[in-house]
Parts: structure tokens; sequence; C-alpha cells
């Protein structure tokens, strides 16, 4: 019955849709690490989630999707975890609605919306002002509401290039991934900042948050940008955020006159060091990087928090007495790149020149 239903004219059937599920499910709960009945069931919710609407109830009372969906599953003998699945990946139906308390269910909730998210958005359907005819905005809202929940979970960026290699797969015309990311972060950023707004989360901080980080884990936007508000009125916040914008201004300038450094510590030759401050700093960063690395894939942003702290003499140091802008290329350069080092730590947290001073 799903293959005579049209899910959207370039995107095939609601067959191809279940299809296109079931295969991106596979990739996910492997990279979730999931064991063979956790995978067996989330592969067929998958293939069921879409069959109520085949049926004369769910054409009779379209609100029913998904209920109705798990009564018939469970009548059918399917495994519980299957039925409740398909009821759970419809929600959030609205704002304010229950997230899915079951992991298939919430896994296949994130896949439908960002199969759905990459199709439309790859045809370019982009929600503009209030118009939003094809639910867009709440497909990325439900995505990023289930997320902020999840720190195991691909980036945003991952899951949008596994959905646009599906579609590639099955010779479906979309804009180039690229352009497709770059639209759905503009979306998906929107629904985050709306989502940290209704925690009281200030504004600047949002932004700070979304501007860090190494990677576009939603659970680490809102882990980082929720940290931020916890120690925006201590009194080592504002040093912070003073000391981290003075590697990202310079960087900023010289990105302007075309040059560009490079954020890593083997780009860095100590022999051309001329101050004993940039030894310094660079012994720091040998210490702290490793240190960083390992937390930050560990969400654990307090501890990240804690040794941001260890830079601020050293970089302020560097600045108090060396020449960063030397009209001598070489030594510009290394110490461009030392301070690009600096500014990747401070960036695994937060970017520090969107914190507005109180």
């Amino acid at each position: 019955g799903l293959a005579r239903m049209l899910f959207q004219q370039k995107l095939g059937t609601l067959l191809d849709k279940t299809r296109r599920l079931q295969r991106l499910a596979e990739r996910l709960s492997r990279a979730l690490d999931w064991d063979q009945p956790m995978r067996e069931c989330l592969q067929r919710a998958a293939l069921l989630c879409k069959a109520d609407l085949a049926t004369q109830m769910v054409m009779e009372f379209p609100d029913l999707q998904g209920i109705i969906g798990e009564e018939y599953a469970l009548r059918a003998g399917e495994a519980h975890c299957v039925a409740r699945a398909i009821a759970e990946h419809y929600q959030p139906r609205y704002a304010g609605d229950e997230l899915p308390q079951t992991p298939v269910g919430r896994a296949l909730a994130i896949l439908d919306r960002i199969d759905t998210l990459v199709g439309y958005v790859g045809l370019g359907y982009m929600p503009k002002g209030s118009s939003d005819p094809f639910g867009l905005r709440r497909a990325a809202t439900g995505v990023v509401e289930i997320l902020a929940e999840e720190p195991d979970y691909p980036a945003l960026s991952e899951l949008v290039q596994v959905a646009h290699d599906e579609y590639r797969a099955e010779n479906v015309s979309l804009k180039p991934l690229p352009a497709v990311q770059a639209d759905l972060r503009t979306l998906f950023y929107s629904r985050l900042e709306a989502l940290l707004e209704e925690q009281n989360i200030r504004y600047d901080l949002i932004r700070a948050a979304l501007g860090g980080g190494w990677d576009d884990s939603v659970y680490g936007f809102v882990q980082r940008a929720r940290l931020l508000q916890a120690h925006q009125a201590e009194p080592g916040f504002p040093m912070l955020a003073q000391t981290a914008t003075r590697p990202a201004n310079i960087l900023a300038a010289a990105r302007k006159k075309n040059i560009h450094a490079v954020a890593a510590l083997n780009e860095v030759d100590p022999t051309l060091f001329e101050h004993e401050v940039e030894s310094r700093l660079y012994h720091t960063l040998q210490s702290l990087t490793p240190q960083f690395e390992a937390l930050y894939y560990r969400h654990d942003y307090e501890a990240i928090y804690t040794l941001l702290q260890q830079l601020h003499e050293p970089v302020n140091q560097l600045f108090d007495h060396v020449l960063v802008m030397t009209e001598e290329e070489s030594l510009r350069r290394n110490r461009l790149n030392l301070l690009a080092c600096a500014n990747r730590l401070y960036l695994a947290l937060a970017d520090f020149t969107q914190v507005v001073e109180g």
C-alpha cells in the first residue's frame, strides 16, 4: 500500500521513505554500538512505522497515525519495543508535547525528521518568514529537543550527510551536500536558540555556545550554554572572556589581511621563539591540549572551564611582551599559529567574542 502513496513527488513514495529509514536505522544503531536485539527492534520499527498510513482507519482519522499503528502492531504480535516506537516516532507532535521515552522511539523520531528535512531542504524548500507549509521548523525543533538529551548521538552534520547519501543512492537530485548542510545549520541553530532562550539562558551566552565547539553536537551546545549561564556571575568569568578574545581578535584581524593561522602545535617551531613568554605558552598548550581532547569527547565541559584558567597568565603575558604582527613573516606566522592553538582550546567551550560584558 505504501508503494502507491506519495511522500513527495521528487522524493518518491512512502515505501521509498521506509526503505531509507531502514538503511538509516542500520547505520545509526551501529554508530551507537547497540546490541543485536536493539538493532533488530529499530529495523523492524523502521519497516512498520508508516504502515498504518495505508489503513482505512488513518485515512478516516489522520490524527490517529502512530497511535493506531501501535495498536495494530501489538495485535499482530509485534514486540512491545517495536509497537511503542511506531507511536513514539511522531513525538513531539507540537510545542510542549512529550518526547519519545524509549531509545528506539527516539532514534526513529530523529531519523524520520532528518530524512524529511534533508529531502525538502535539498529540493530548496526552506521556511521563509512565517511560511512553513511542510512543517520543517517543527521537524527541526523535534530533532533538537530529542538530541539535547542524547550525549552519544553523532553530530548534526553527520546525520545530515548520511541522509543525503541515502537520497543520492536512490538517484534523487538534491542540492549539493555543503549547501544542504549550510541551510540546515541555519534552521537547527535557530531552533536551538529558541530552546535555550526558553531555559532563560542569556542571548549572548547562547551565541557564544553556538559559536564554539569542535563539532555540532546538539547535546554539547546545550551543555556548554548551561555551563556559561551557571558561571557568568562569577568574578573570574569576565577575566576569562577578556583573555579569550585577545587571540580571537588578532587572528580575525590577520584573516582580513589574508593571513591564515594553523591551530596545530606541530605547526609551531619552538626554535623561532625570541621571548620566554612564547615558550611558556607553548609548554602550557602542550600540556593542556591532550587533556582537552579527552575531556571534550566525554562532554566534561566543567573540567574544560577549570583548565582554561591556566591559559590566563601565559596568553596575557605573550600579548604584553611580544609583537605578534611583526614584519618578519616566519616569526609572525609562528606566533599566529601559537595563538591559534590557544584559541582552539577556548573554542572548545565557546566563542567568547560573543560575550557581552555586563
